[in-house]
């Protein structure tokens, strides 16, 4: 016994060891270093079993991921993406790294990294954070900023006990100060009261104002000509937040009614600007770009709704949105476009009553956040996001009381069978570029197994989408390769060995090809296995000669069909015994 344990110590010291080396490495050449203590663990695994190359993704730098062995730049993967993209960081906060960094996303607080691989997807909201603007149309709520963050009043005489600093635009005064307020009876060419104020583009503003002695028309208050506030139509203390998005210079008090023709006749008071902040939102980038979506007094639904979106006509969309409890914690998330929808849970994580055909999962991140999101086939070419306050689960119209809601924040809409990262957009859309990792390896390093070796895996795919995703160890031409890949059958694995003579395929269908999977092909020249999680599900004993194998990459033999997913780890290895394969597979 304690041999064995002596041993063990000594395989993990040495695992220790190396993967220092390899921290030290990395960080000479300008590199980051991440999930030292997982990198070590799966070290430790692998080392028993001398790989020629081991990826776990802990060590990078833009255009670089490094490898633990081969120790040197020749087993380092090249990583090209053309912008920005979101990833999960180790605090599970939203972080936005450089063109061609490699993501290296995280599922729990100071857990294991896993390389994350995209195709290029555009998110199609032209405000993923600006609630308060009119792009997001309001129904019986309002969207908050922090007020204990408020700074100075921005207007002056705000109560109206003159009119000095306020005038009348578009022609004969509509306005008149009467009792302390100012008051509106006009009819027909219904002008502002202006004044100016200068504003800064993307800064929120806190906005309230009274309405009282109501009688007909409808009022809002505007920053700017562009910057549009609620419509209001009823005696009430109204409060909103606007983010200004255009420049702008003024503020307008603008009645109005459906037909701009008859009278709106009411009063206001105590009207106040002042800049704040969002609320703190779970992004390193926006950490205060969080809103409150908050219910009104009045009984009936409480929400949001984003503007038409075109897409493609039976496209498959997923929407999200992240979600914190505040005082409401159910929440009823919709595609307005096909009327799909399903209630959620944001304080419990839970899911409740759904309708239509709609699929839906979340995600966990800092501070009580979640992404919650949902995905549904488009009958017609608009998609749209709805988001309701609900008192409890199936219950989204209801009663009021002028002050509860929850946390908002970053809102995707993309055309995809899941949620891809998400990516700000303000004013237009925003489209992520896909990643490409390749050129690791070269012939030296990969002679050996040319007669025999393992391709080795742990992955899981972006979606069972019924594309091709390849791991491929190649000559750079489809004359010799071995490959690893999710095809078109749903939840199918395949690895293909192909070369002078030889055309081998093996598959396996898997429980979820989303889940992580560990894989490994293995090839000798006469016999061929597929193992997957410990078992092998697929042989062939046909003969076949593999050549000059001198590069690995996330593609086919020639970079197409990328491998999209998680990626855990990836290996090559001369040949292994059933055993060793058993125990490199084995979850």
């Amino acid at each position: 016994m304690y041999s064995i344990l002596a041993s063990q110590q000594q395989r993990l010291m040495k695992s220790a060891s190396d993967v220092d080396d390899y921290n030290t490495r990395a960080t000479a050449d300008g590199g980051t270093i991440e999930g030292t203590s997982c990198a070590i663990a799966l070290y430790n695994k692998q080392y028993e079993l001398n790989p020629i190359l081991s990826l776990i993704p802990s060590d990078y730098k833009a255009t670089t991921l490094y490898t633990a062995k081969p120790n040197t730049a020749v087993g380092d993967f090249d990583v090209a993406r053309a912008g920005i993209k979101t990833r999960i960081n180790s605090d599970l906060k939203l972080e936005e790294i450089a063109a061609n960094v490699p993501a290296l996303n995280y599922a729990t607080v100071g857990g294991c990294p896993h390389l994350n691989t995209e195709p290029a997807r555009t998110n199609l909201l032209g405000y993923s954070e600006s609630f308060g603007n009119s792009y997001w149309t309001k129904s019986g709520a309002t969207i908050e900023g922090d007020a204990s963050t408020a700074g100075s009043e921005l207007v002056t005489n705000g109560d109206f006990a003159t009119y000095t600093d306020w005038s009348n635009t578009g022609g004969a005064p509509n306005w008149e100060i009467s009792g302390g307020k100012l008051k509106n009876t006009a009819a027909g060419n219904l002008n502002q009261s202006r004044q100016d104020i200068s504003f800064e583009v993307g800064k929120k503003y806190l906005i309230t104002y009274t309405i009282s002695d109501y009688v007909s028309g409808i009022v809002h208050i505007d920053i700017g000509d562009t910057n549009i506030g609620l419509s209001r139509s009823g005696n009430g203390t109204y409060v909103e937040t606007i983010e200004v998005v255009y420049p702008a210079t003024f503020i307008d008090i603008e009645p109005w009614d459906a037909l701009n023709t008859t009278s709106c006749e009411l009063s206001l008071d105590n009207v106040s600007v002042k800049q704040v902040s969002g609320f703190p939102s779970p992004s390193v980038d926006y950490p205060t770009d969080a809103y409150k979506l908050v219910e009104d007094g009045t009984t009936g639904v409480h929400g949001m709704l984003s503007q038409n979106i075109t897409v493609t006509s039976t496209a498959v969309v997923t929407e999200s949105i992240y979600i914190k409890a505040g005082e409401r914690n159910w929440v009823r998330i919709e595609d307005n476009s096909t009327g799909y929808y399903v209630y959620y849970d944001c304080l419990n994580n839970v899911f409740g009553t759904e309708s239509g055909t709609i699929t839906y999962s979340s995600e966990a991140l800092v501070d009580g956040w979640f992404r919650v999101y949902w995905t549904t086939t488009q009958p017609a070419t608009v998609a749209r996001i709805s988001i309701l306050l609900a008192s409890a689960d199936g219950s989204f119209s209801y009663t009021g009381d002028g002050t509860s809601g929850l946390y908002i924040f970053g809102a995707n809409l993309s055309e995809t069978t899941y949620a891809p990262p998400y990516a700000y957009t303000n004013g237009a859309t925003a489209t992520v570029t896909a990643d490409a990792i390749t050129g690791a390896g070269d012939a030296t390093l990969f002679s050996s197994v040319n007669s025999s070796g393992v391709l080795y895996a742990e992955i899981g795919a972006l979606a069972d989408d019924g594309t091709n995703r390849w791991i491929t160890i190649s000559d750079g031409t489809f004359d010799n390769y071995i490959s690893i890949y999710f095809d078109a059958t749903s939840n199918n694995v395949s690895g293909r060995i192909f070369g002078s003579s030889t055309n081998i395929e093996l598959s396996h269908v898997l429980t979820d090809e989303t889940a992580y999977n560990k894989i490994a092909v293995r090839w000798n020249g006469s016999s061929f296995g597929l193992w997957v999680n410990g078992v092998e599900e697929a042989t062939s004993s046909s003969a076949g000669v593999i050549s000059g194998l001198n590069e690995i990459l996330f593609g086919n033999a020639i970079g197409g069909s990328p491998f999209y997913g998680n990626t855990r780890q990836v290996a090559v290895y001369n040949y292994l015994t059933d055993a060793e394969c058993i125990s490199l597979t084995t979850p």
